[in-house]
């Protein structure tokens, strides 16, 4: 049973040795930082002790960590942060977005420790407006809370500090020592771009050969050890490999860093560009590590003094293989990944925010039951929510995600919400505002249900703005309700609003509203599903478009009571390269259209029909509407 310890118990207090000092951005700090103390307090009549050795503090189970000042005032008291990143949001509405913050406060504040050696069924407190530092380790453990004590703000995790003593080195580069090897520069409250080249995402190199292990370019410079070149490995990935050699014009590299990169070698790749070397950094927003000190071309060029946090790639809290783990109420900010989680059970995260991580939100594959209520995650490099396999039983509701996988130059991203291959999820009423690849990713199962999502397919293609894919041609029994879809792959040739890719089969898509995307809906090889009382407007390309490839039948797609307004693109794009032709995919009936454009739809490759043509070769929409405008 866990006891939550009050005043009036017995305590044991102890403040740390040492301690690191920091600055914590005005994003992230709030009231004043002291050095740690904790406090084990047993209440009712149950019995807590906490124990302790030199600076580390641990916690048996039972009892609770209350990590409070002596005095409760101190350096800076008073001081406050925005509203809109302060405060915790309700159960039920979606946190605000938070702005990113100008400067960081000038007063010296501390780093408080985290808690070390937390047992099974225990609570965390971090007291409110404080900043803690390193790497909560809850891996393997039971029943533990995290949360913030009191009112004052939110307790923030990192694994950063503010870098300062700038020296400017030449023109706009300014260089500061620094203590560890940064893996994430944040200037101004937003992260910017580890050095590279080329230096536009536009206008990538091209290699002139490549292999497994090579790839073959002509670069400007040679010092190439020790940097990472990120490729284009399909269209609906980047990959990343160190790089080992380079001679005569050939690029040795090794093993992907991480899981966040699906794996593909180089060969074929047809763009590519290389980071991490101060030979790249040449232009404004560019960062660069070498020799202990940290050089910096601010975007705006004027002097990064007061205005720079740099993070290690550390996690802030390691939670693998663990089981009913909460974090409440609790910030976290410039780390890798906030809470690394493979095979962690159970696992919460509630009126929350993570915001500028250098790798993932919440990795959790190969684990289950994972909940995300009322939480913000903004800047986030690849996936704000990652189960790329497991999974199962999540529940995904009133959330924000901003900046998922468009953060600095391209890289790969799954989704801002990623459950490949969990069953039963429930993903409502959440918003996601600008991811790289897909918006949300979900299975068999799944409800997805009043969300909105405003930009998808901004980095890679071959995706949608909600995606699901059936490639055991099992029923996917999937719902997709009510969402707002809307400019999805703008620019993108081959990205949609919501994307039944690869059979997927037994879905029902009702009530969105999809406009102003690159293409409102594709089916691949699809059967059996359900497309009624939808708003598909000012889609550029198509509004549906299905797609049959060899050894695969269309079939029993039911499309009824939609409406339609063609501005620029067709109502139906109807591919048949397999076994059904393109008049023999479904039944269509009850629908609206309202037409500006001559071609009603593509029935075939290329076969261009009208409205009376469509009718006519299809014997469907008999009992639909249609109006030229």
């Amino acid at each position: 049973m866990k006891t939550s310890l009050r005043s009036g118990s017995s305590c044991l207090s102890l403040t740390p040795v040492t301690s690191t000092r920091l600055k914590l951005p005005a994003a992230i700090a709030l009231g004043s930082l002291l050095a740690l103390s904790l406090s084990g307090c047993g209440g009712g009549g149950g019995e807590s002790t906490m124990l302790a050795g030199g600076a580390s503090s641990s916690v048996n189970a039972g009892s609770t960590i209350n990590a409070v000042n002596d005095a409760g005032t101190g350096v800076g008291a008073g001081s406050a942060q925005p509203a809109s990143s302060n405060a915790s949001p309700a159960a039920a509405a979606q946190p605000a977005a938070v702005a990113p913050v100008a400067a960081v406060p000038a007063t010296t504040l501390a780093a408080l420790s985290v808690p070390v050696n937390v047992a099974n069924d225990s609570t965390v407190l971090l007291e409110c407006g404080r900043g803690y530092e390193g790497t909560l380790n809850l891996a393997g453990k039971s029943n533990v809370t995290v949360k913030t004590n009191g009112s004052c703000g939110m307790a923030t995790l990192t694994a950063g500090q503010n870098v300062t003593g700038w020296r400017q080195e030449s023109g706009n580069v300014y260089s500061a020592a620094v203590s560890f090897a940064p893996d994430q520069v944040i200037v101004d409250g937003s992260p910017v771009s580890l050095a590279h080249w080329p230096n536009s995402a536009a206008a990538l190199a091209t290699p002139t050969g490549t292999s497994a292990s090579t790839i073959r370019a002509n670069l400007p410079n040679g010092d190439l050890v020790g940097a990472n070149v990120v490729y284009r490995s399909t269209n609906w990935s980047y990959d990343s490999r160190p790089i080992t050699g380079y001679a005569s014009g050939t690029m040795t590299v090794g093993a992907r860093p991480s899981d966040s990169f699906d794996g593909y070698d180089p060969s074929g790749t047809g763009s590519f560009y290389v980071e991490g070397k101060l030979w790249m950094l040449d232009t404004a927003g560019e960062w660069a590590y070498s020799n202990g000190r940290l050089y910096l071309w601010a975007p705006d060029g004027q002097s990064p003094e007061g205005r720079v946090y740099a993070s290690a790639a550390k996690h802030a809290i390691e939670a693998s293989n663990s089981s009913g783990i909460t974090i409440d109420g609790v910030k976290i900010y410039g780390v890798a990944t906030a809470v690394n989680a493979p095979g962690a059970t159970r696992l919460s995260m509630l009126n929350s925010q993570v915001v500028n991580a250098s790798d993932n939100g919440i990795a959790n594959a190969g684990g289950s039951g994972l909940t995300v209520n009322a939480t913000l995650f903004q800047n986030i490099r690849h996936d704000a929510i990652g189960i790329n396999w497991g999974g199962g039983g999540e529940s995904i509701q009133n959330s924000r995600f901003e900046n998922i996988g468009t953060v600095g130059m391209p890289t790969n991203s799954r989704a801002a919400v990623n459950i490949t291959d969990g069953v039963g999820s429930k993903v409502i009423n959440n918003t996601v505002v600008n991811a790289g690849y897909n918006a949300l990713w979900v299975f068999r199962g799944a409800t997805v249900a009043n969300n909105t999502v405003d930009g998808a397919c901004r980095v890679l293609s071959d995706c949608g703005g909600i995606y699901m894919m059936g490639r055991d041609q099992q029923p996917l029994n999937t719902v997709v309700s009510n969402n707002v879809v809307k400019n999805v792959g703008q620019g993108q040739q081959w990205a949609w609003a919501i994307y039944l890719d690869d059979s997927s089969n037994s879905v029902t898509v009702s009530g969105n509203t999809i406009t102003d995307n690159a293409a409102g809906m594709q089916i691949h090889n699809g059967f059996n599903n359900v497309i009624s009382g939808n708003t598909f407007a000012r889609n550029a390309q198509n509004h549906i478009f299905m797609n049959e490839n060899p050894g695969y039948a269309i079939r029993g797609i039911q499309v009824t009571g939609n409406s339609f307004s063609m501005a620029t693109g067709q109502a139906y794009q109807l591919g048949a390269d397999g076994n059904n032709p393109a008049t023999a995919f479904g039944s269509y009936s009850k629908n609206s259209y309202v037409s500006s454009v001559a071609s009603f739809a593509d029935l075939g490759w290329g076969n261009s029909v009208t409205w009376a043509q469509w009718r006519s070769q299809t014997g469907q929409d008999g009992d639909s509407t249609f109006r030229a405008q």
